[in-house]
C-alpha cells in the first residue's frame, strides 16, 4: 500500500515539475518571438484621453515609444489609480525633447469604460493615453502575446520590440530601457535619478 502512495506521490511531483519548466520555457520562447516584431499602433481607430496638464505629440514620428498595454482581462480603472508609478517616466519624456513618447492604451471590456474614462479624467495625467473600445489594438496585432509580462515594451522607430518589461516594476528594466534610448540618443540620464 506504501508503495503506492511514494509511487502516485513522486509521479505527481514529476508532473509539477514539468508544468513549471514548461511554464518558464514558454515565457522565455514567448519573449524570444516578441523582440524585434513589427507592433502596430493603430492610434487613429481609438479614443484619446487627455487631461488639461497633458501635452499632444505626434507618436508615429518618434525614436522610442514604450508602450503600456492594458488588456480586457485586467482592471482597467485599477490601473488607472496606479499612474502616478509613471510619473518619474512622464518627467524624463518631456527632457528627452521629442524623442521619446509614452504611450498608454487601455482596451477595457464594455462593462469598465464608462468607469475607465471617468477614471482617466478625473486622474490629471500629464500624458494621453488611449482607449481602444473597438479591440483595434489587438485586430492590428493578432500574434500578441497574452502574458502580462510582455505588455509593457519599447519600440524603435520602426515600431520594431526592442525591450519587453515594465521599468516600473523592474529597476533592472529601468536602467536597460533608459541605457537604450540614452545610447543611441547620445545623452546622459542624471545620476541623481538613477
Amino acid at each position: 500500500m506504501d508503495y503506492k502512495f511514494i509511487t502516485r506521490f513522486f509521479l505527481c511531483m514529476g508532473c509539477l515539475i514539468c508544468m513549471a519548466c514548461s511554464h518558464s520555457n514558454t515565457f522565455e520562447d514567448d519573449l524570444k518571438s516578441f523582440l524585434s516584431k513589427e507592433v502596430k499602433l493603430p492610434l487613429e481607430r481609438m479614443r484619446m484621453m487627455c487631461a488639461d496638464s497633458c501635452n499632444l505629440r505626434d507618436v508615429g514620428d518618434k525614436d522610442w515609444k514604450l508602450v503600456v498595454y492594458t488588456s480586457p482581462y485586467k482592471c482597467a480603472p485599477c490601473v488607472v489609480n496606479g499612474m502616478y508609478h509613471w510619473n518619474e517616466f512622464i518627467a524624463w519624456e518631456d527632457s528627452l525633447h521629442g524623442n521619446f513618447e509614452l504611450v498608454f492604451i487601455f482596451q477595457p471590456e464594455k462593462k469598465d469604460k464608462k468607469q475607465l474614462i471617468s477614471s482617466l479624467k478625473m486622474s490629471k495625467l500629464r500624458s494621453e493615453a488611449y482607449v481602444d473600445t473597438i479591440g483595434a489594438f489587438t485586430e492590428a496585432n493578432p500574434d500578441f502575446p497574452e502574458d502580462e509580462r510582455l505588455h509593457v515594451f519599447l519600440l524603435n522607430k520602426e515600431n520594431r520590440v526592442v525591450l519587453a518589461g515594465n521599468p516600473v516594476e523592474n529597476k533592472k528594466m529601468r536602467n536597460l530601457m533608459r541605457q537604450t534610448i540614452l545610447k543611441r540618443k547620445g545623452g546622459e540620464w542624471e545620476k541623481s535619478k538613477e
